[in-house]
């Protein structure tokens, strides 16, 4: 049966209300580092993608600026449960895309719309939209070497056997990031996760910029505040998400901060990704993640 936006509309304020208003089901909770790179991809294909009812959220000011898409690699060092324990195989690699919207009732959200994974138990994901990687390559390096700066490198390369891949190789000088403040839970509740254009902590040497976009950078509006990530497959696939990191924004063409970045190439698209990645994908962000610290329940 063909969902109406009223339909849509309805079910994704149930699931607002439900984050608000009761007690949401941890999950897990992991410490990760990331390298996120924020794209500006065909909006044709974008929108094609994105459940019924939401709509893209763009910035328009501040680092995440003309931004419609992330493409973030992840190293989950350690996945835990609610009990401490191991959750899997403990930790994983995977690369994925995310997108900032608003759902039907004008909420912010962002939407998962799928990845490549090396975690033999982590298809098809919480998601539903994780595929396992046929062939992968993954080296990271820290060299330091005199009194300059240390060089820091990373090599991703992740394809599935339906064609889809993923690949990232970029080397930068090593810097030290800047970490939210946490606020009190009613400020963080009144500000929210603001979208790909809403406030935020400042973040990066941004500053005041920083603060325009700074939610959006790694999907949270601060260390308390949850952020709702939705399947593009099925939107009653959701997470709650609470995070803290320290983010160190390597290059950006809107704020333009000291470039740090000496090598770079990426590539993504074949399989379902073709559209999406249609040679007209443009990188406007480089962001390392140093560290992100991540719990998630199911509202």
């Amino acid at each position: 049966m063909t969902k109406t936006p009223v339909a849509v509309a309805f079910a994704a304020a149930l699931l607002c209300t439900a984050v608000s208003a009761s007690a949401q089901i941890p999950v897990e909770s992991a410490m990760e580092t990331r390298f996120q790179l924020d794209l500006q991809v065909n909006t044709a294909a974008l929108k094609a993608m994105l459940p019924e009812g939401f709509t893209s959220s763009v910035a328009a000011q501040g680092p995440a600026k003309d931004a419609n898409v992330r493409l973030i690699f992840v190293d989950r060092l350690t996945v835990n449960g609610p009990d401490g324990k191991p959750v899997g195989n403990g930790s994983s690699r995977f690369a994925y895309f995310v997108a900032p919207a608003k759902d039907a009732s004008g909420a912010n959200a962002q939407v998962v719309l799928g990845g490549i994974t090396t975690d033999s138990l982590g298809t098809p994901g919480p998601f539903g939209n994780f595929l396992a990687a046929k062939n992968v390559s993954i080296t990271t390096k820290s060299t330091t070497d005199g009194p300059g700066p240390t060089i820091d490198s990373q090599d991703w390369t992740l394809e599935a056997a339906t064609g889809e891949k993923l690949e990232l190789h970029v080397e930068y000088e090593h810097g030290s990031g800047n970490r939210p403040v946490p606020r009190p839970e009613s400020a963080a509740g009144a500000a929210g996760f603001a979208g790909a254009g809403g406030a935020g902590p400042a973040v990066g040497a941004e500053g005041a910029a920083g603060a325009a976009g700074g939610a959006a950078r790694g999907g949270g509006g601060g260390a308390n505040a949850a952020t709702l990530y939705y399947s593009a497959k099925d939107i009653t696939m959701v997470q709650s998400v609470k995070q803290e990191q320290v983010l160190d924004i390597l290059r950006n063409v809107t704020t333009n901060p000291k470039d740090r970045v000496r090598k770079f190439s990426f590539k993504c698209g074949g399989g379902s990704y073709a559209k999406l990645c249609d040679g007209t994908e443009k990188p406007l962000s480089w962001d390392n993640i140093l560290w992100n610290n991540r719990t998630i329940s199911k509202p």
